[in-house]
């Protein structure tokens, strides 16, 4: 019917649901690495008014655990990329 309407041919599409959960799982992905950011930035922001060496070494331990998420995270998003990549070129 659209077709002898509008004369332009009629373009079915599908939802493939397994990229739903893809990006379900980027979402996930995104938050956890925007509050490892904040935590990051909370840390920094502690250790720039610290006066005494003690408190100081406290803080860079939490940083290093930090630090160490985030490389993890990253390492994840890394391969939930390529699960993408992957599903994209099929």
């Amino acid at each position: 019917m659209r077709r002898h309407l509008f004369n332009k041919p009629i373009v079915a599409t599908y939802r493939n649901q397994s990229l739903d959960e893809l990006m379900e799982e980027t979402a996930v992905l995104t938050s956890e690495l925007r509050a490892i950011g904040n935590n990051i930035n909370q840390i920094a922001r502690k250790i720039n008014t610290l006066k005494t060496v003690p408190d100081f070494k406290g803080h860079l331990y939490l940083f290093e655990i930090q630090r160490k998420r985030l490389f993890d995270k990253m390492e994840e998003v890394s391969g939930h990329t390529q699960k993408i990549a992957e599903k994209w070129l099929q």
